[in-house]
């Protein structure tokens, strides 16, 4: 949804993977961006799963009015306001972005966290007075019923447990941050929303923390502090950069409406 911001007159983006052998390309944004991780799954039961795919798209499409409404006032520099419920379904974005990310994923994917979850659906399946068979329970927790229960979890956890996210989230002031100069812009990551500052294991309780999401190479949406502030912040150009390199450190691949820009974050150390 965010790279067709990135696109230029032609309707195309530069874009780099790492560890690419073809270095910086040009590709129409429909090319580029697939879901390495699919958001269906085939359940034990042999059925196709498409309740994480139908949400994130429903949200998305909730979404892209009000992304698309900020770029195009940040392009003409007109003052922007908005709503709480678009404020909240921005933070429902994020939170989703964030659940996407490969570290997550691995969490609520792991052996562990999958045989803890058996244990406790067990566990009050045996409070309800309903036993579960020695036969069944080895059925549960073998490998293949394991990798499959594995393979839904990574899926299911960018739905899981959300509310209290976006709550701490919608608690933050919303602001606007644009570059300077018109030579500086934002790069568009694969991972492409930034934690800074606070950040603790909890997640997203910290006052000082921050969370940046570029969405045009003109505009990031900000959540910081208490004050929601509607004029754009300016941002000085070591600034832009350093988002930028934060933003590459943590994706496999980005998109930027400029080549020198990606090449130049493919050389930093």
């Amino acid at each position: 949804m965010l790279i067709k911001h990135f696109a230029d007159q032609e309707q195309h983006v530069f874009y780099l993977r790492k560890g690419s052998r073809g270095g910086v390309r040009r590709f129409h944004p429909s090319r580029i961006f697939y879901e390495l991780d699919s958001n269906t799954y085939t359940s034990i039961d042999g059925k196709k799963r498409r309740e994480v795919e139908d949400a994130l798209s429903k949200l998305e499409s909730a979404v892209d009015p009000i992304v698309c409404r900020i770029v195009d006032c940040s392009i003409t520099s007109r003052r922007l306001e908005l709503t709480k419920a678009e404020k909240r379904k921005i933070a429902e974005f994020i939170i989703a972005l964030y659940k996407r990310s490969p570290s997550i994923r691995a969490q609520y994917s792991s052996l562990e966290f999958v045989r803890s979850s058996l244990d406790e659906s067990i566990g009050e399946l045996k409070n309800a007075g309903i036993e579960v068979s020695s036969p069944v329970r080895d059925k549960i927790y073998s490998h293949l019923w394991l990798s499959e229960a594995m393979k839904q979890a990574s899926v299911q956890a960018t739905l899981l447990h959300t509310e209290e996210y976006v709550e701490r989230i919608c608690r933050k002031g919303v602001r606007f941050a644009r570059p300077s100069y018109s030579n500086k812009s934002f790069i568009l990551g694969s991972v492409p929303f930034l934690q800074l500052k606070g950040i603790d294991s909890a997640g997203f309780s910290d006052a000082k923390s921050e969370f940046w999401l570029p969405i045009a190479p003109s505009v990031a949406i900000v959540f910081f502090g208490e004050e929601d502030i509607l004029d754009p912040i300016p941002l000085q150009s070591q600034h832009v950069r350093f988002i930028n390199l934060e933003v590459w450190r943590q994706s496999n691949a980005a998109a930027a409406a400029s080549r020198e820009l990606l090449m130049s974050l493919a050389a930093s150390r």
